[in-house]
């Protein structure tokens, strides 16, 4: 009776779970795709911006240099061949993922047409093969996630004879197969099958979409619904019970499967709402010993790994700390063991985040502080979905034009950070760390943001600082294009604020003050700016206040702006100059 209970008990939290899931897909309609190949991950033009951003810092030139090192050696050995092993064919299909991911990688990124034919050649080869091995679901899992990328990525490329003979291979081969019961249990399952099957289904539903709706809106619905089973036991605290070893290879799936979502879809349907699973990010960094050697409980190995995944789910928290382990890797390790890794080339389209992505704001520069206590510099976070969808607002673009950048919330006017003559921060710019100290006396961090004031400022670099671990330093070092400009500097904060200087504020909150002081720059103004929002589908934003400064700058003209944010308890702290960013 007891066990008979908890089956009960079980299935109804799984009614639940999928309920409240398939409630945010008010029907198949809601999952038709609109959006040409390549739309898997990675759009057709956005190639540019990605190779740009990749050559301003040494540490993603390395990752991008190793898998074109690795595309080349690949072009040089024979296509994967069906050989099985016992039970699985699951090394084949793992090698084709990763040839096909790097190859495909690696033509998009430098249009070198050796890669194109190389990864044509692959993706026949593997289509002539008798089938994917369904009795090990594995194996049809990872072979049809490495020909729905190489057939989506290289589409428009591939000859009409190859596209079919693919198209057939991963619904025939790989999609067809799992509608069979015999072949999916995994549909039920708790541990990582549910995560990698079910991503690898809708990348192939992705991939032949225009061949047939009604199939592949169905797969990735039963994605949606059937990997609430597995989410759930990332709660409540993003503990994954399968251990080191497999949160790699489920979540890293689980993850693959929620950026494609949100690429095509601009939401994941509420998925990443399952309790502890944006926390679990934080479980596997400490799971990591001083030693580099992880907590290997369960079926895992006694060394530590570098994982992709992690990249995404810091960006999805916005906590760049979560990177400590997979930094020291990329440090330490050399190329030759991070392309091991069979999606790498994933880690290059989520290392950053630019306002070009779903779920950005205009906020590249922004910080928070805190001190005594009390939040000073804030960040007014998201706008209720619906409260702008129900308005007619087409939340979701995101182009430079964009309805989205109409929402004060969203935009560089609300966010603590630079406005260049009343212009928004261009939506492809990004702002590669250059720099950054852990000195506990002076932990600092420097970020070029010239991209994101393209034909704004011929130059922008940030630096943020806490000093003697006692107050906060912001240093802008800009300069101007052939034109007067006006240079807005603004921090958002829910403390009362009274300028009492012409260089000099002054914050108050709690029974707690804050002295906000602009050094070395001349003809500046303070300022307040009200929170007040400009349009009625805005959100109230009561208690809060927008504090700082403009400034005229002349054309052609370097000029730097030291602003010092001094708690109350540490008032007495002289304000020395400030030394250029290219000496922190």
């Amino acid at each position: 009776m007891k066990h008979l209970f908890k089956q009960l008990f079980i299935t109804i939290i799984f009614s639940i779970v999928i309920n409240n899931l398939t409630a945010q897909v008010k029907n198949k309609e809601d999952l038709q795709i609109t959006q040409q190949h390549p739309r898997i991950l990675l759009f057709k033009g956005e190639e540019a911006n990605l190779v740009s951003s990749i050559t301003k810092d040494p540490v993603w030139s390395m990752l991008h240099n190793a898998i074109i090192k690795e595309s080349d050696r690949i072009i040089t050995i024979d296509p994967i061949k069906r050989i099985q092993i016992g039970r699985r064919l699951l090394d084949k299909s793992r090698e084709a993922l990763k040839r096909l991911f790097y190859l495909s990688y690696a033509y998009r990124s430098t249009n070198d047409q050796k890669y194109l034919v190389r990864a044509e050649k692959e993706m026949l080869v593997i289509a002539g093969f008798s089938d994917w091995n369904p009795s090990h679901f594995l194996d049809v899992a990872e072979m049809t996630m490495a020909m729905s990328i190489g057939y989506d990525w290289l589409f428009d490329q591939l000859s009409q004879t190859s596209k079919d003979s693919i198209q057939n291979a991963i619904i025939k081969k790989g999609i067809e197969p799992s509608l069979d019961s015999k072949n999916n249990s995994w549909l039920k399952a708790e541990h990582n099958w549910n995560q990698v099957c079910n991503a690898s289904m809708s990348y192939g539903a992705m991939a032949i979409y225009e061949r047939d709706p009604k199939l592949a809106k169905m797969i990735i619905n039963r994605a949606i619904e059937s990997m609430a089973i597995p989410m759930k036991d990332y709660g409540p605290d993003g503990i994954y019970p399968e251990g080191y070893g497999y949160w790699g290879y489920g979540t890293t799936f689980n993850v693959l499967f929620l950026s494609a979502l949100e690429k095509i879809y601009g939401t994941d349907f509420g998925m990443t709402k399952a309790p502890g699973f944006l926390q679990t990010a934080a479980f596997m960094e400490s799971m990591t010993g001083t030693t580099g050697k992880p907590f290997n409980y369960s079926d895992a190995g006694g060394n530590g790994s570098f994982n992709p995944a992690m990249f995404w789910l810091a960006n999805k928290v916005k906590d760049p700390s979560l990177l400590w382990v997979e930094k020291s890797y990329l440090k330490i390790e050399k190329s030759d063991n991070l392309v091991r890794e069979r999606i790498l080339p994933a880690i290059m389209l989520w290392k950053g985040q630019i306002a070009s992505i779903n779920h950005a704001h205009m906020d590249i520069g922004s910080f928070i502080m805190d001190a005594d206590g009390q939040r000073w510099a804030m960040d007014f976070g998201m706008q209720d979905y619906e409260s702008l969808e129900s308005k007619g607002v087409k939340l979701w673009g995101r182009t430079q034009n964009s309805e989205r950048w109409d929402v004060f919330r969203l935009n560089n006017y609300a966010h603590n950070t630079l406005t260049i003559d009343s212009q928004l921060q261009v939506v492809e710019g990004d702002a590669p760390i250059i720099n950054d100290n852990k000195d506990p006396n002076f932990m600092q961090v420097t970020f070029d943001l010239s991209t994101v004031y393209k034909n704004q400022l011929a130059s922008s670099d940030r630096g943020i600082a806490i000093v003697n671990k006692n107050h906060v330093v912001v240093r802008d070092e800009i300069q101007t294009l052939n034109h007067e400009t006006k240079v807005r500097w603004t921090m958002l904060t829910p403390a009362d604020v009274e300028i009492v200087g012409p260089e000099t504020a002054l914050l108050k909150k709690g029974g707690k003050t804050l002295t906000l002081k602009v050094s070395g720059a001349k003809n500046i103004t303070m300022k307040t700016w009200s929170t007040i929002p400009p349009r009625d589908y805005d959100a109230p934003n009561p208690g809060t206040i927008l504090v700082g400064f403009e400034a005229i700058v002349p054309a052609n003209t370097k000029v730097d702006f030291d602003i010092f944010l001094i708690p109350g308890s540490k008032s007495t702290i002289a304000t020395p100059k400030v030394k250029p960013l290219r000496a922190w």
